[in-house]
C-alpha cells in the first residue's frame, strides 16, 4: 500500500516533525519530499512547520542538520524545475519561490522577468534598471520593492544559514518575522537589524547621504560599534561627509510613495527632486542656476504623472522654464520680465 495516497497535511507535518529531530525512516522521507515537491503550497506549510518546530522543546544540533538537508534537496529540486521552464521562455508570468534564487519582478508596467544570476560564490542578483522598479518575494516570505538605479544580492542559501541581503540603491521592505533569526539589510553606510517590521532604505553609492524611514515595527542601525534603535514613525539620515546621523520625527509616509507610482514629497529640494526624477524617468535631469538647487517646496501627484506633467505641476509651483533635449531636460529659473 502506497502511504503517499492517504498523505494530509497533518500527516505530512507529523512527518516533518519527526525528520527535524532525526525519527524519521527512509519512507517517511520519501513521503515527504514527494508531498513538498508536488503540493503547490507545499513551501508555505514548511515554514509554518518550521516556525513552531523552532517554538517546540525538541529542537537540538542533530534535527538542524536534518532540516538544512531537506531544505537542500528541496532548493536542488525546484532549481532544476525552474531551469527546465527557463529554457523554453525568457519571460514568465508565475513562479514558485523556494529556498533558492528565484524571484519575482514587478515593474510600473507589468511582469519585467526573472533574473537569476549565481555566481562562483553562489550569490543571487536582483537590479532595477532606471525608469524601472521591481518587487521580489524572498524565500522566507518578506516582499523588496527595488527602486530605479537599484540592486539587491543575496546568498543562494538565503533562508537557510541567515536572512542576509544586501542593497545598493534605494528598497522598501515588508520583512516576515521569524523567531530567532533577525533580518540583516547591509549597505555601505550602515547595516539595518530587523525581525519584522516594514521600513524604506535609501542608500544609492553615488548620494551624499543614507537614509531610513520606519513605517511600523522597530529596527536597529549598525555602523561600525554604534548601534542606533528606531521606532516607527521615525527617519534616520546619515550625512556621508560629515559621519553624522540626524533623527527626524516628521511624518515618513511619502518615503515609499515611488511603490505605488506617486510622486509625493516635502519639504524637498529642487536638487534632491531632480535626482530621483532622473531614476525614476531615466532622464539627466541639469539644473542651471545656482539659487535653484536648494529651493525646498513641497510636490504630491498621485496619477501615474509622465515626466512632461510632472514638470508642469512643478513650474506651477516655482518660477522655472525647462527645455528637452533628446533624453536631456534643462530646468532654468524663469526670469523677472518673462514673468
Amino acid at each position: 500500500m502506497d502511504s503517499r495516497h492517504d498523505s494530509t497535511p497533518e500527516r505530512i507535518r507529523d512527518i516533518a516533525t519527526r525528520y527535524f529531530n532525526g525519527e524519521a525512516d527512509s519512507a517517511q522521507e520519501r513521503e515527504l519530499y514527494d508531498f513538498l515537491a508536488q503540493e503547490a503550497s507545499g513551501m508555505e506549510l514548511l515554514r509554518e512547520w518550521e516556525a513552531e518546530w523552532e517554538l517546540s522543546d525538541c529542537r537540538n544540533t542533530e534535527s538542524d542538520r536534518e532540516w538544512e538537508r531537506l531544505a537542500e534537496r528541496i532548493r536542488r529540486s525546484e532549481t532544476e524545475r525552474l531551469k527546465k521552464q527557463n529554457r523554453k521562455r525568457v519571460f514568465i508570468r508565475t513562479a514558485s519561490v523556494a529556498a533558492a534564487c528565484t524571484a519575482l519582478m514587478l515593474s510600473a508596467g507589468g511582469i519585467v522577468g526573472i533574473v537569476r544570476s549565481v555566481s562562483p560564490a553562489q550569490y543571487c542578483s536582483i537590479e532595477a534598471p532606471l525608469g524601472e522598479r521591481a518587487h521580489i518575494m524572498l524565500a522566507d516570505g518578506s516582499s523588496v520593492w527595488l527602486n530605479a538605479g537599484s540592486s539587491l544580492r543575496y546568498s543562494e542559501r538565503f533562508s537557510v544559514w541567515n536572512r542576509k541581503v544586501e542593497l545598493s540603491g534605494e528598497g522598501y521592505f515588508e520583512v516576515a518575522r521569524q523567531s530567532g533569526r533577525p533580518f540583516i539589510v547591509q549597505t555601505t553606510s550602515y547595516d539595518i537589524k530587523v525581525t519584522g517590521t516594514k521600513f524604506n532604505v535609501s542608500a544609492y553609492p553615488e548620494d551624499d547621504f543614507a537614509s531610513v524611514a520606519l513605517t511600523e515595527g522597530s529596527v536597529e542601525l549598525l555602523s561600525e560599534e554604534m548601534k542606533i534603535p528606531m521606532s516607527a514613525g521615525e527617519t534616520v539620515t546619515l550625512y556621508k561627509d560629515s559621519g553624522k546621523f540626524y533623527r527626524s520625527h516628521e511624518p515618513n509616509g511619502n518615503s515609499n510613495s515611488w511603490i505605488e507610482n506617486r510622486v509625493d514629497f516635502d519639504n524637498i529640494t529642487l536638487d534632491l527632486l531632480a535626482t530621483k526624477l532622473s531614476r525614476q524617468y531615466n532622464r539627466r535631469i541639469f539644473i542651471e542656476s545656482e539659487t535653484l538647487l536648494n529651493r525646498k517646496f513641497h510636490i504630491s501627484l498621485r496619477n501615474n504623472e509622465s515626466i512632461e506633467e510632472v514638470l508642469a505641476a512643478l513650474k506651477d509651483i516655482i518660477p522655472i522654464t525647462y527645455e528637452f533635449a533628446d533624453k536631456d531636460i534643462y530646468i532654468r529659473e524663469l526670469q523677472k520680465d518673462h514673468m
